[in-house]
């Protein structure tokens, strides 16, 4: 499976909120923003952001794939509900090695509509 396929599946299972298949893409430790969390850890945090917001959708609107490096950088749009439609925008970069999400440095900020 190519990096763009498997990254798309990835964010097919955040959105669907699929917790049983989302483990499968992660290394036991992953860095985030340079701090190592396990990946139960990177799960109960998208668990209370998709509590907080439940119809939350991560929408992209640029990839960049470099298979050689398995790297993916994104500009994703967040929207969901939470009191009222929530908009937000990550820009994010992955480092995928031996087929898993190893590292993620992110950083977010509100969307314009």
């Amino acid at each position: 499976m190519s990096l763009e396929q498997q990254y798309k599946s990835y964010l097919k299972a955040i959105n669907a909120h699929d917790w049983a298949t989302l483990p499968a893409f992660y290394h036991p430790t992953i860095s985030l923003n340079d701090e190592t969390i396990s990946s139960t850890e990177l799960l109960r945090r998208l668990g209370n952001l998709t509590a907080a917001t439940p119809q939350i959708q991560f929408i992209p609107e640029l990839l960049v794939f470099d298979e050689a490096k398995g790297i993916v950088a994104a500009k994703l749009r967040f929207e969901g509900t939470n009191a009222a439609w929530t908009f937000v925008e990550e820009m994010v970069f992955y480092q995928w090695t031996d087929g898993k999400l190893s590292k993620i440095w992110n950083q977010f900020k509100p969307a314009s509509k």
